[in-house]
């Protein structure tokens, strides 16, 4: 039986070569499930809602038919570039309000621009919590409230 041919470590900046087809080298090997515990952390912030949505048979539709009517990255297009769109993105996030299935609310985008997008509106509700929410009345004591 023929052997796998040797390949470099996977983690980053790592050039030792692993032939035992594990793909990390000794110094590595423990770093492998710290990488996919930190990837199944950061997916822990999508709630079982959304989740529930995105495989929905409604979402599947609406997003086919999106990209089939705007098959080019609005991003890159506005930059010149002609780059497959294969992401449908929400303008106005779901969770700050934004319509599902609206396709005004919708855009076309690649990975690349989608990911940088997110990460940005991601980084914005870090810093400012409570910029997307509503703000609340204002506080009043009742007229009948003595000190």
């Amino acid at each position: 039986m023929a052997q796998r041919a040797p390949l470099p470590c996977r983690h980053p900046g790592c050039c030792t070569v692993v032939g035992d087809g594990s793909g990390y080298c000794a110094a590595h090997h423990a770093d492998k499930a710290a990488m996919h515990r930190a990837y199944g952390q950061a997916r822990k912030g999508r709630d079982a809602e959304e989740i529930r949505f995105y495989n929905s048979s409604a979402w599947k539709n609406v997003r086919r038919t999106f990209l089939v009517r705007h098959p080019l990255c609005e991003v890159c297009e506005g930059q010149g570039r002609v780059t497959p769109a294969n992401v449908v993105d929400h303008r106005q996030p779901m969770k700050e309000g934004g319509e599902r299935y609206d396709f005004d609310n919708l855009r076309a985008l690649c990975v690349s621009c989608h990911n940088s997008i997110t990460a940005r509106q991601t980084n914005e509700r870090r810093r400012d919590p409570f910029a997307s929410r509503p703000a609340s009345p204002p506080r009043t004591m009742p007229d009948d409230y003595t000190f």
